[in-house]
């Protein structure tokens, strides 16, 4: 499969993001190699078999030293010692095998990431900066982002208020989970706030707000964006609908400081035509 150890840099440069032909010299430190059993490799594959003394003059190391670093190679499974450990001339494994290697090692680090970002959300909530009492959670992908969306039903007991795009927020949560999530809210008689950006989402939820123990107001004046937030108790959720992406930040400070932001912006914003309700 790779007849030269140029193919072989070549491989390895693709695997790793590099474009240079030390990309291979990162590959095989990626395996465990040390600089020296990096470079007995790359040395042995470009001259082929050769006796260690040669070995040693062209890298520029004593005899015992390349009996080290042989040694270390063949912990890896990228050489062979003959039985009785004599050694006439030394060769390495074919650079197929170690692009075999580099392979599973890539799959198993992919599966360790996918692993821990599995278990990112539960790690960040027991997060502590200091004596500080803030928590922050990440929540990736739809069905942590709906799980979050639902969890501030358990949370917001004086009422949950949204700033941002409603329409690029509510165009991710499915129409039978948005009737869900509403219907427990005011069965709970939790009140809301939504300040937004003018769309069709805007108009249509106006329409509903006594129904829903809601008050919309449009900001008008900015420029367009797409991520929201939504504030409660102690705590602010943001929202990034591109990459369902939702970040939930614990801290009476940085909450207050949104609340904050958004009194101001609300009382600038207009009431819609269709809204038929006031908090």
């Amino acid at each position: 499969m790779y007849s030269s150890v140029i193919q072989l840099i070549d491989y390895m440069a693709v695997k790793t993001g590099q474009n240079d032909k030390l990309a291979i010299y990162e590959a095989l430190r990626q395996l465990g190699l040390t600089e020296g059993e990096a470079q007995l490799y790359v040395v042995s594959l470009e001259i082929g078999p050769h006796p260690l003394g040669q070995l040693a003059t062209k890298l520029g190391i004593s005899r015992p030293n390349i009996y080290k670093l042989i040694k270390g190679l063949e912990n890896k499974g990228l050489a062979a010692l003959p039985a009785g450990g004599k050694l006439k001339r030394f060769s390495v494994a074919s650079p197929t095998f170690v692009a075999d290697l580099l392979e599973k090692k890539l799959e198993r680090d992919k599966k360790t990431k996918q692993n821990l970002a599995s278990l990112l959300p539960d790690l960040l909530s027991k997060y502590q900066r200091g004596d500080l009492p803030s928590h922050v959670r990440i929540y990736q992908g739809r069905g942590q982002y709906i799980g979050a969306f639902f969890g501030m039903l358990d949370e917001g007991k004086d009422g949950l208020d949204f700033f941002g795009n409603v329409d690029d927020f509510l165009n991710l949560i499915d129409l039978d989970d948005q009737r869900e999530y509403l219907k427990e809210r005011v069965k709970r008689g939790l009140t809301s706030r939504t300040l937004t950006l003018a769309g069709p989402n805007a108009d249509r939820i106006a329409v509903e707000d006594r129904e829903n123990m809601r008050e919309t107001r449009i900001l008008t004046g900015m420029n367009p964006f797409k991520a929201s937030f939504h504030f409660f108790a102690d705590k602010v959720i943001f929202w990034q609908p591109e990459n369902l992406l939702a970040i939930r930040i614990e801290d009476d400070v940085i909450a207050t400081m949104m609340k904050s932001v958004f009194d101001y912006l609300w009382f600038q914003a207009e009431r819609p035509s269709t809204s038929n309700f006031t908090l």
